[in-house]
Order: structure tokens, then sequence, then C-alpha cells
């Protein structure tokens, strides 16, 4: 699915067909069943990095300022900073991942003395590297980053506030699952 948005929105800038089941099909083309799957490790190697990341950084984030709180909950407001910047900074630390897995998904629809033809995700950071300076693996990270604010803001304040709300009203066995 994210192979055929990547390509819906790269057709849209370039004229091409921009509905789901023509490019699903052009998708096919290129390669059967394969080709909607270039670039997995790239996406698998981002989820586990930015993940992970954002994850930990939360939680460090928001403990830190519970002990500021005196072990009382975190505020909305806070919650929120602790989102923000976990997502920031674990967006921030992935985007390597995300700027090859875009590259790797996009490659067949440049002409082919433009295309990089990375083998997997190592191949891509390397030439990267190589061709373009360290630097270059974080183009893009802006954007990147703001949009994982906002994502963490939604999902780990609804999330604290959703675990505040249940374990005062069940008590501090309400879920076996806790992060």
């Amino acid at each position: 699915m994210d192979m055929i948005k990547v390509r819906i929105q790269l057709a849209s800038e370039g004229g091409g067909a921009t509905g789901f089941t023509a490019v699903a099909r052009e998708i096919a083309a290129e390669g059967g069943a394969k080709a909607f799957y270039k670039g997995i490790d790239s996406a698998l190697l981002r989820q586990a990095v930015y993940g992970t990341a954002r994850m930990g950084l939360y939680l460090n984030l928001s403990e830190s300022c519970k002990k500021s709180n005196n072990g009382a909950n975190l505020s909305t407001l806070q919650k929120a900073g602790c989102a923000m910047t976990a997502g920031a900074l674990g967006s921030f630390i992935g985007n390597p991942c995300d700027l090859a897995l875009v590259r790797m998904q996009a490659d067949s629809t440049l002409p082919v003395d433009q295309r990089r033809n990375y083998k997997h995700v190592g191949d891509a950071f390397t030439r990267i590297v190589q061709d373009e300076g360290a630097t270059s693996l974080w183009k893009g990270s802006v954007p990147t980053m703001l949009r994982a604010t906002a994502l963490n803001v939604a999902m780990f304040v609804t999330y604290d506030t959703a675990k505040e709300v249940a374990t005062a009203s069940m008590g501090d066995t309400a879920s076996p699952f806790s992060i």
C-alpha cells in the first residue's frame, strides 16, 4: 500500500496515472508481486529505529517530568511537549531509512540513466554517503519531523490520558499491557 501511495504522489506531479488500480497495475508490470516490496528492508529498519526511539524517548521524558511533578501525572501540555520532542527526535534518527525507502520505491519512475538501483538499505546508505555526503541522509527531515510531532502528540497524549482515566476508575491492575 505504501508503494502505491508513493507512486500516486509522484504521478500526481508528473502527470501520470493516479488511480489506485492503474498504479497497482503499473507496479505489477515492473516485476510482479515482488515489485510491491521494493524498499521493504528500509521500511522495516525505519519502523524498528523510529518506533523504538520515539517510544523510549517519550517514556524517559515523561518519567523525568513526572519526577519534577513529585510523582503526579503530567499535565496535557507536559505530555504534548514530551510527545513532540520524542516524535521529532525519533523521526530525525529514522530519517535515513525514510530517505532510502522513498528512493527505492520511486527509482523505477526515473529515466533509466538516472536510476540508482540500490540493492538494499545498506547499499543505499553507503552510496548516498559516498555520492552526496553524510548529511544528505537527512534530506527531508524537517517535514518528516513536523509530521511525527503531530502524530506523536495525538497518539501519546490520548493513550496516557486514557490510561490515567482507566487506572483511576479500575485501579492499577486495569491493564496488563503498559508502556
